[in-house]
């Protein structure tokens, strides 16, 4: 996996998600919207970065591919942080439990998400992280090539990437809310 911002190294934070939990879910909310249902979110886990250096000092290196073991199921990006000229920039700050790439009504991420099978070897395809200096803010836009050469898997697109790929950065904003 190489995910990167002008060569620098990107923080990705991923959950593993049961898909046909979140579906469940979701009829039972329809039949009691009241209902209290156990969180079908993995744990998070971190790429990015040396995690032992984080200890030491909060620096984002340059980016490079990584490789790593994962049992089988439906990753997502559950938020993503990146050193800019102004300082970290983060996708979803605060603790961990707050955070959600996952949009849980409609069954997809926000971002970026890839399914690894049993018994396989996948080889995503590179990512860049475009920022887009707004007057609010930034915006961060994944841009990648699931047709790149080498890779055999396919990344799958977010709603949220989606929007902001398409649209002008004039009405951004409003897409996200």
């Amino acid at each position: 996996m190489y995910i990167a911002h002008q060569g620098q190294s990107v923080r990705t934070y991923w959950r593993k998600v049961d898909r046909g939990v979140v579906a469940k879910h979701n009829e039972t909310l329809k039949k009691n919207p009241k209902a209290k249902l156990k969180d079908p979110r993995g744990r998070l886990f971190m790429l990015g970065s040396n995690r032992f250096m984080l200890l030491w000092k909060n620096r984002y290196t340059l980016a490079k591919v990584q490789s790593f073991k994962l049992e089988p199921g439906f990753y997502y990006l559950d938020s993503f942080s990146v050193e800019t000229q102004k300082g970290i920039l983060q996708s979803a700050p605060g603790y961990s439990y707050t955070k959600n790439g996952y949009d849980f009504k409609n069954n997809r991420p926000f971002f970026l998400a890839f399914e690894v099978k049993p018994d396989s070897t996948i080889i995503l395809p590179s990512v860049e992280l475009s920022l887009i200096k707004t007057p609010r803010g930034f915006l961060g836009v994944f841009l990648f090539d699931n047709n790149e050469k080498g890779a055999n898997t396919p990344w799958i697109e977010g709603s949220l990437n989606l929007k902001l790929k398409n649209a002008s950065f004039k009405d951004a904003w409003e897409l996200e809310r």
